[in-house]
């Protein structure tokens, strides 16, 4: 979900901390809707990449010739992201200023998004995408040509894991599980160690041919012998899509409590921590909402960087316990680190106001605005 935007952004923090990109003078406006402009094809050709294939392209190299002109796609950038979003952008005139179709955002627009040694800005771009005029596409084509394609993949780029992930899920979601199963077992042989999250997925496959307890053995003896943060998020995920919430709570009050975090696939611990607290906030638990947060400060201190939302979360938390004044403190830090970088959790105007007011049964969605499943990590797209 969000893990390579954390990662572009802290890395524009260290250039300009290190004086290695130099100011400029502002972008005219006309400038960035010409930016734009220039990249609508690429868009349309994304859009129309999806319909025939029925995912989105890994790479720009996806799309020529059939799609659009190698030449077109001079200067434009790309990424994609796991759960089923991309964004395509381009830099102008430095590192300071670019010019962004984000797929990730909950409305797909374009967008300038403006860089300094302290802040973030986005500003949208008044331009409205034209969206491809095609027939509806034939689901059983759609699947064939998805298959071939996600084939295609492993062939040209064979360590790239991301490919077989994306294969071996399109296998379970058509049913297919023995391919499924088949598929994983020849790309696990190709590495010198099985992967980390091979058990989640075999235990995803068991789920999925309705071998619920199965699954969850599987998990818990991974997660019982070595007791990591990828572990028992694998199993917390796991919960999460058997539906058995008491087990996803408490697997998240472990998770709280670790005292080390990493990476899970795709994911920085950041980003796994605030769905983690997305979900204990619906599910009313928000002592263990203020936990999370916690383990969200203390990875901060840990590894110098952490997505400042844990203050939203724990603001609201804190107002739902009738805790007014931690909420107010953690409320105002939430706004003061937004104007700086715009959070992932949203609607911070509104908790303050019902902080103010006091009004503790306040219906907070701001968390819900970025938040993807975390179950995801079992689905890629």
């Amino acid at each position: 979900m969000l893990a390579f935007c954390v990662t572009v952004v802290g890395a524009l923090v260290a250039m300009h901390s290190s004086g290695m990109v130099a100011a400029e003078k502002p972008v005219p406006d006309a400038e960035l809707l010409a930016a734009a402009r220039n990249g609508m094809p690429i868009v349309s050709a994304i859009y129309a990449y999806q319909h025939e294939n029925g995912l989105w392209p890994h790479h720009l190299d996806d799309l020529p010739p059939r799609y659009i002109s190698e030449a077109q796609l001079s200067g434009w950038s790309y990424n994609w992201f796991y759960f089923g979003k991309w964004s395509l952008f381009r830099w102008l005139r430095s590192s300071e200023v670019r010019v962004e179709y984000d797929y990730a955002m909950p409305a797909p627009s374009w967008v300038a998004e403006f860089y300094d040694s302290e802040s973030e800005v986005d500003k949208p771009i008044n331009l409205v995408q034209p969206m491809p005029t095609t027939l509806p596409a034939n689901p059983g084509d759609v699947a064939r040509n998805t298959e071939a394609e996600l084939l295609r993949r492993t062939v040209i780029e064979p360590q790239q894991e991301d490919h077989w992930r994306s294969l071996i899920s399109f296998y379970v979601r058509a049913g297919r599980f023995d391919d499924a199963r088949g598929t994983y077992d020849h790309f696990a042989a190709s590495l010198p160690t099985p992967p980390e999250w091979g058990p989640a997925l075999l235990a995803y496959i068991d789920f999925k041919q309705g071998h619920v307890d199965g699954g969850e053995r599987r998990l818990r003896k991974v997660a019982d012998d070595v007791p990591s943060f990828p572990n028992h998020v694998y199993l917390f995920s796991y919960f999460q899509w058997t539906g058995q919430s008491g087990k996803a709570i408490a697997e998240v009050n472990t998770i709280a409590g670790l005292n080390t975090f990493s990476d899970v696939g795709n994911e920085n611990p950041d980003a796994i921590l605030y769905d983690a607290g997305e979900f204990a906030y619906h599910a009313k638990q928000y002592a263990l909402v203020v936990k999370v947060a916690d383990a969200c400060e203390r990875l901060e201190k840990q590894r110098g960087y952490c997505e400042s939302s844990y203050y939203a979360m724990r603001a609201c938390a804190h107002l739902a316990l009738g805790e007014f004044d931690k909420a107010l403190a953690s409320c105002q830090e939430a706004i003061d680190r937004n104007s700086q970088r715009r959070l992932w959790a949203g609607d911070l105007d509104g908790l303050k106001a019902a902080i103010l007011r006091k009004d503790s049964t306040y219906p907070y969605h701001g968390l819900d605005e970025y938040a993807e499943p975390i179950q995801a990590l079992l689905d890629y797209q």
